[in-house]
């Protein structure tokens, strides 16, 4: 399982939008860990809309 998280950034907010455009702001991931304890995220630059795409993934138990 994973969990996402989007964070729209307002048109009139240009510095953030700069910011985190394709060109200044790259695909990126993290892995901590190995095996079950492990878990991993990234992130996306911002799209034309201007939202900001994040993940989390780890593992979950649930009962």
């Amino acid at each position: 399982m994973g969990t996402l998280m989007f964070v729209d950034i307002p048109a009139n907010r240009q510095d953030l939008r700069k910011k985190f455009h394709p060109d200044n702001f790259p695909v990126w991931r993290f892995i901590q860990g190995q095996g079950e304890g492990s878990y991993e995220g990234g992130g996306f630059p911002i799209t034309r809309e201007g939202r900001l795409k994040f993940g989390f993934r780890a593992r979950k138990v649930t009962t």
